[in-house]
């Protein structure tokens, strides 16, 4: 986790020195300050708390970068949903993934939907390492049922649901946007039935 409560249940990063403690089980947590990861709140004892998962360098990255920016609050719990990162003003959620588990972003996007947010979900490029990237299309290499072609084109009449892809994510590690490719769906009316195992991307423009 990147956030955890004081004894005045304030919500703080991570910071040496300081008495902290998980906000979902309100068992202690001690900072993890380190060159090779980067800086989290852990348990100090070994417990089954979903807060105490761990999150790769490139996910506590995106965080972090978000945490820095004015109007932003990150790992924000809301009901039974923790959002990576918010932006209340703009009713916009950020989920950084690894994987596209189905029933996950299923559910936390419904849910934020119901809410009346917009999400982005922000994977990892190892997401379609089974697909070729060519020009402005990623071309999957087996016709076979994949998770983010079925996510993509379950929302793609949703003005308030967009995927993307951080592709430069093994070389920044989760330190720029730069790399961010939008996938869009295929156009059902006129797809061939090949081009349902195509996903066209464009480039992220930062506003």
């Amino acid at each position: 986790m990147f956030i955890a409560i004081n004894k005045k249940n304030e919500r703080i990063a991570p910071v040496k020195g300081v008495n902290a403690f998980c906000p979902s089980c309100k068992r202690a947590v001690v900072a993890r300050i380190g060159k090779i990861v980067s800086r989290h709140w852990a348990h100090k004892e070994k417990c089954d708390c979903e807060h105490g998962r761990g999150m790769t360098k490139w996910h506590y990255r995106w965080v972090e970068r978000h945490y820095k920016k004015s109007g932003w609050t990150v790992e924000w719990p809301s009901d039974a949903f923790r959002f990576d990162c918010f932006n209340k003003s703009e009713n916009l959620v950020v989920e950084v993934q690894t994987k596209p588990i189905y029933e996950y972003v299923i559910n936390k996007t419904d849910y934020a939907l119901s809410k009346g947010y917009k999400i982005k979900w922000v994977f990892h490029e190892k997401v379609m390492e089974s697909f070729e990237k060519l020009f402005n299309v990623f071309q999957a290499k087996s016709l076979r049922r994949l998770v983010i072609l079925d996510l993509i084109q379950m929302y793609s009449n949703s003005d308030s649901v967009e995927f993307y892809i951080d592709s430069h994510a093994v070389g920044s590690e989760g330190n720029s946007s730069q790399g961010l490719l939008r996938l869009q769906p295929t156009i059902k009316e006129i797809a061939r039935y090949p081009d349902y195992y195509r996903v066209p991307y464009v480039r992220h423009e930062k506003k």
